[in-house]
């Protein structure tokens, strides 16, 4: 195993400007160059970082010293940026979501296994302790059959964050709150839950000039028998905790913020074994803490990083189902048929 720093370009540096410290921070890591097509930024990452600015991107990926490229421009580029990537040799990570339609996310996928480098989505979420213990709770029935998981997004987003952006558009962003500032808990709830098999959704546009949704509600219905629900919405007025509830037979948790505030386990059906004391569950959470330490274990050690490209493409189909479902005023059925685009 190499112990060599693992060498990270990032592609987009609006939202990829806190990678670029995530990186910096990391050991092990090392942030070699950043392409961005606004001088102004690029400037800004070369002299904050040390890193080379390349405008192009096509620049950056014809570097022979770039182990894994982390793109983070909007949704609808990613497929054709990170198969060129994929091309290259590197291994790739995109931010949420894996794409903007699921035939381009296939696209992406086959073109890093074709290549044989690694996709991954940066879902910092899945590497919170608070949401691993939970995760493992499920995974040993500490809650027992699970009944319903609810997630739940209040927060304000202005007129000014999407003026002249593609945030909230359906060809760009695939979408508005859901698949943008929900979908780490759409995610969330999922991989606890277990696979979607039914969807009844509402979306509305209510208080944003923007193309798509401001406010969805869904309702799932899961394999195994379980529920669940989903409101998202950025018309309250101020941003609120997320808060997240997921129980089973034998107890349940309740997270606002992704802090634990209830955490219950019975030994059967009628005593309670565990009332808010989630230390009585002994565990301790010894991954990677961000997707830059991830990527790190999988260039050196060939690890599976926590949120692959067909555990990423899972979150993404679910918020499509939603929409579909809005659309036509029905439920929809997963798994969703695709036509190529």
């Amino acid at each position: 195993m190499t112990t060599a720093d693992v060498r990270f370009g990032i592609i987009g540096l609006a939202a990829g400007m806190t990678r670029c410290t995530m990186i910096a921070r990391t050991s092990g890591a090392r942030l070699v160059a950043v392409s961005d097509p606004e001088t102004e930024r690029g400037r800004q990452a070369e002299q904050q970082f040390g890193c080379d600015w390349h405008a192009d991107h096509a620049e950056l990926l014809d570097r022979n010293d770039v182990d894994v490229v982390i793109i983070t421009t909007p949704a609808a580029t990613h497929a054709e940026i990170g198969s060129k990537a994929a091309a290259a040799g590197k291994h790739v990570v995109v931010a949420r979501p894996l794409e903007a339609t699921l035939p381009r996310a296939d696209r992406l996928i086959a073109a890093c296994r074709s290549a044989k480098v690694t996709l991954a989505v940066d879902f910092p979420l899945r590497y919170h302790p608070t949401n691993q213990r939970i995760r493992r709770a499920v995974e040993e029935e500490l809650f027992g059959r699970l009944i319903l998981g609810e997630t739940r997004l209040k927060w304000w987003r202005s007129s000014a964050y999407f003026r002249g952006s593609w945030r909230g558009t359906w060809q760009l962003a695939g979408g508005g709150c859901l698949i943008n500032e929900a979908l780490h808990q759409v995610d969330l709830l999922q991989w606890f839950l277990g696979p979607v098999e039914r969807v009844i959704g509402l979306t509305a546009t209510l208080t944003h000039d923007i193309e798509s949704e401001d406010l969805a509600l869904a309702l799932l219905e899961c394999h195994g028998g379980a529920f669940g629900s989903i409101s998202a919405t950025i018309t309250h007025p101020s941003n609120l905790p997320v808060r997240l509830e997921l129980h089973g037979e034998k107890g349940g948790v309740v997270t606002i913020g992704n802090r634990l505030r209830y955490w219950m386990v019975k030994q059967d059906r009628e005593e309670a074994r565990q009332a808010q004391n989630p230390e009585d569950f002994p565990f301790e959470y010894g991954g990677p803490a961000n997707i830059v330490e991830d990527m790190i274990a999988v260039v050196r050690e060939g690890t599976t990083p926590a949120c692959d490209g067909q555990e990423g493409r899972k979150s993404l189909e679910l918020a499509l189902a939603v929409y579909e479902a809005a659309r036509l005023g029905k439920p929809v059925r997963l798994p969703l048929k695709t036509k190529a685009r």
